[in-house]
């Protein structure tokens, strides 16, 4: 049984520095022909396609994001710039552009959700660019989230959900063992910003509940016998911890690791995905939780050979049905046979 754990943000004060400031977008508008665009594998010709874009080399594809009407847009890097590509849903290209935004960190996720009435937000490290549905730029922002205790001051945007009035929430990562939290007017100006006692390995999610508030998670500080703890926290409308809870890996081998992975929400509550390591197989570890918090069941998938850390679902989705959809990679082809 998980107990609560306490934890206060430290918020917005005079010892903040929280800077957002426009940023000049050089735009670049890459018109792709069919040859350009060529068709590797037509395994369905109904609903089912693969293409290569950009096939000259320097191209990195990194997040797909699925529009209301049907268009597919990826985003990722082209030689360090920012790209981001929108095709219908049989893969022609609508217009591909790259802007200006080059992250420092190459290992930085660029991805994307879609916005209402119409068009997208970006983010990539500590950029957020809003773009209208034809891809031009309807405003870009840099912002730095920072105490000033901190030795290294990094930020970077691991998630961000728009909100009903036409704003934004968005999480990440500052320093080390801080996450944090902001709240953004619709032209992506700060309303406030506050970070909360939790650690910056891989990311950290924020979801909008239905009652009104978030909830934050991400890894905890609290470890169980050396072990991590996956935290989340319950969040009022202005970024106040109401309640905390920490999660353990309960599977058995036992594991260690315990780091949070992923996170994803289904309507009747949050699912959790845990980093595991046991007797050299990395895997995964699932807690379905209710509304409440409350542990509903626990499974590992994956780790049934030895291999690389990179082995773990570290996607996951939920259909429509309320089915879970993971994906990663495996040891299963591994040469070791134990």
């Amino acid at each position: 049984m998980c107990s609560p754990r306490t934890a206060t943000p430290r918020t917005c004060s005079a010892r903040w520095n929280l800077n957002w400031h426009r940023v000049v977008c050089a735009l670049v508008v890459l018109v792709l022909s069919a040859a350009a665009v060529p068709t590797v594998v037509q395994l369905d010709a109904a609903s089912t396609w693969a293409r290569t874009y950009h096939g000259d080399g320097g191209a990195f594809g990194q997040g797909v994001l699925r529009m209301p009407r049907g268009d597919i847009v990826f985003t990722g890097t082209l030689e360090g710039s920012l790209l981001v590509t929108r095709l219908t849903s049989e893969g022609e290209v609508r217009w591909s552009n790259t802007y200006g935004l080059a992250a420092s960190n190459a290992e930085e996720m660029a991805r994307a959700i879609a916005c209402t009435p119409s068009g997208m937000l970006v983010f990539r490290e500590w950029q957020l660019i809003r773009l209208n549905d034809s891809g031009t730029v309807r405003w870009a922002h840099n912002y730095s989230v920072y105490t000033e205790s901190d030795a290294w001051r990094v930020t970077a945007f691991t998630d961000v959900v728009q909100l009903a009035d036409g704003g934004f929430v968005a999480c990440g990562m500052s320093y080390y063992d801080r996450v944090f939290l902001c709240r953004l007017k619709a032209d992506g100006t700060v309303i406030w910003a506050k970070t909360y006692p939790l650690e910056r390995f891989i990311g950290a999610r924020v979801f909008v509940l239905a009652g009104g508030g978030f909830l934050l998670s991400a890894t905890s500080l609290d470890q169980t016998n050396g072990t991590h703890t996956v935290g989340l926290m319950w969040l009022n409308e202005d970024g106040k911890v109401q309640r905390s809870l920490t999660y353990e890996d309960t599977t058995t081998p036992k594991s260690s690791y315990g780091q949070m992975m992923n996170m994803a929400m289904t309507s009747t509550g949050p699912v959790l995905c845990q980093w595991r390591y046991s007797q050299g197989c990395f895997g995964t570890n699932i807690i379905k939780l209710d509304m409440a918090g409350s542990v509903e069941w626990t499974t590992w998938v994956g780790g049934l050979r030895r291999g690389g850390a990179e082995a773990g679902l570290w996607g996951v989705d939920v259909g429509l049905d309320g089915s879970l959809v993971l994906v990663g990679a495996t040891t299963e082809f591994s040469e070791h046979d134990d």
